[in-house]
């Protein structure tokens, strides 16, 4: 930071010498520029300063200082004895300097000296972006007549000033630049509106605008919905939305109102003709989310409109599964699906069932569910794991339903590990403890060699596993009988 001025020459000369100035009066004048002291500066200059000049780490000239400043006689007095006014080595151009900050007669008098009004300095933003960007709408007006380009996009991937000013929520600005052509649609590299872009950043004074003014509403409905700005929700249902815009992902409205269990949106949005089974990039439908959070309404209004309660997902997942695969207890969904022709067995890409995600996720009740309407407890996936060996990972209650139910407690996976293996390798004591009453073989090998006993005495802190090994009496045999 540039050193404050005080009223006597003799200490900013003193601390001219112990600065990088080559020049102790154009430190003098670097000084006055920035703190705006008349007289300082024209002194300085008459002395010899060089307006042009600065320290070498300090790469803020007189005018730049000035200008950013807001002291205007300073910035008339360094133009007028040569200043540079493009000052391309500093990050911001004198004129860049004054818009940031809303010095419009200081903009206007560099203008009128030469200063480019769509130039950019270090950081590629014009005037016409920073004023848009702060908030300073006379700033704006000025330059804009003065003959700033409203769409001007200084380089690839950076953005137009109409939507710097929505991300911020200067609405006047926004106005402005909307009123003398700029570009209302436009689209930035993520493919977001300027419209999207005022929703995303909350700014919903800015999106009303937008849609008043006219702006293309299709992704938009999306972005309201998620930040819950209800009030532009409400202007959007009004208006004709196309029901079937996907956004980057490839989700519909429809799929995001099911993910989020918006019943009411739900119907809407059907009843403006939006597509029941339509995918997005991974193949997942409306069915699926609704099912995926367990919201019943939500199933029952897209099964009730002809929803494919059997298509599945790029995985392979059927809605069934996507019920199974949280640990939310929505057994009323799951009874919802099976009632309107759910495959019970039905495999994904990895030959997972709906019971071995249940199992996995510990869905104790959701198990129960599938069982009673025919699950096959004992079908395996392509590793060769059983719903009983997803559960020995950490799911006592699920452990003992399936134990209860018939599951074999011996089947080895293809890699060889049984659900005793896997218990005792993730040291699930009680899971152990369960298995071990009902009769697991301790002896069986896994695909390291070992038994589930050699592997808690492998493990100093599955002690407590091994102990209860020796309670049991299981026999370790280093020849253990492959299964």
């Amino acid at each position: 930071m540039i050193l404050k001025m005080n009223d006597t020459h003799s200490l900013l000369l003193q601390q001219a010498y112990m600065a990088e100035f080559d020049n102790p009066f154009t430190f003098m004048l670097v000084g006055a520029a920035e703190n705006g002291f008349t007289a300082e500066a024209e002194d300085s200059i008459k002395k010899g300063a060089d307006v042009n000049g600065s320290n070498k780490r300090i790469i803020k000239r007189p005018l730049n200082l000035a200008s950013e400043n807001g002291h205007t006689e300073i910035v008339r007095l360094l133009i007028n004895n040569g200043a540079n006014i493009e000052d391309v080595k500093s990050y911001f151009l004198p004129l860049e300097s004054a818009a940031k900050n809303g010095h419009t007669e200081i903009a206007a008098l560099l203008i009128e000296h030469g200063a480019k009004i769509n130039k950019t300095g270090g950081f590629q933003m014009s005037a016409l972006h920073l004023a848009s960007q702060n908030g300073h709408n006379n700033t704006v007006k000025m330059l804009i007549q003065k003959g700033a380009n409203v769409n001007h996009i200084p380089v690839k991937g950076f953005e137009p000033a109409l939507m710097m000013a929505a991300r911020m929520g200067h609405t006047d600005v926004a106005e402005t630049l909307i009123e003398v052509g700029a570009n209302i649609d436009y689209q930035n590299n993520q493919n977001f509106s300027v419209l999207e872009t005022a929703l995303m950043s909350g700014k919903t004074d800015v999106a009303k605008l937008l849609i008043e003014k006219g702006a293309k509403i299709d992704g938009a409905f999306m972005q309201a919905y998620k930040k819950n700005c209800t009030e532009v929700v409400d202007i959007l249902l009004n208006k004709e939305i196309d029901v079937k815009h996907k956004d980057k992902y490839g989700k519909t409205l429809l799929m995001i109102a099911a993910t989020c269990g918006k019943t009411e949106l739900m119907s809407n949005l059907i009843d403006k003709g939006s597509d029941i089974d339509e995918k997005d990039n991974e193949g997942v439908t409306a069915l699926m989310s609704a099912s995926s959070i367990g919201c019943l309404k939500a199933v029952e209004i897209l099964i009730e409109k002809k929803a494919h309660v059997n298509e599945k997902s790029n995985d392979g997942r059927s809605p069934l599964m996507f019920a199974c695969s949280s640990n939310l207890q929505c057994k009323d969904v799951i009874e919802k699906l099976i009632e309107h022709g759910a495959y019970i067995n039905e495999r994904n890409k990895d030959g997972k069932t709906a019971l071995m995600y249940a199992s996995m996720y510990g869905c104790t009740g959701k198990v129960e569910k599938l069982i009673e309407h025919g699950a096959n407890i004992n079908e395996r996936c392509k590793e060769g794991w059983t719903g009983l060996m997803y559960a020995s990972q950490g799911c006592t209650d699920t452990v003992k339903l399936l134990i209860d139910k018939g599951s074999d407690l011996n089947i080895k996976a293809i890699n060889g590990d049984t659900a005793l293996i896997l218990a005792t390798r993730c040291e699930k004591t009680e899971i152990v403890e369960v298995l071990l009453d009902k009769g697991a073989d301790a002896k069986i090998q896994g695909k390291d060699g070992f038994s589930a006993r050699q592997i808690a005495m492998i493990h100093f802190s599955s002690q407590n596993i091994l102990k209860m090994f020796v309670e049991k009496k299981s026999v370790m045999s280093t020849n253990a009988v492959k299964h």
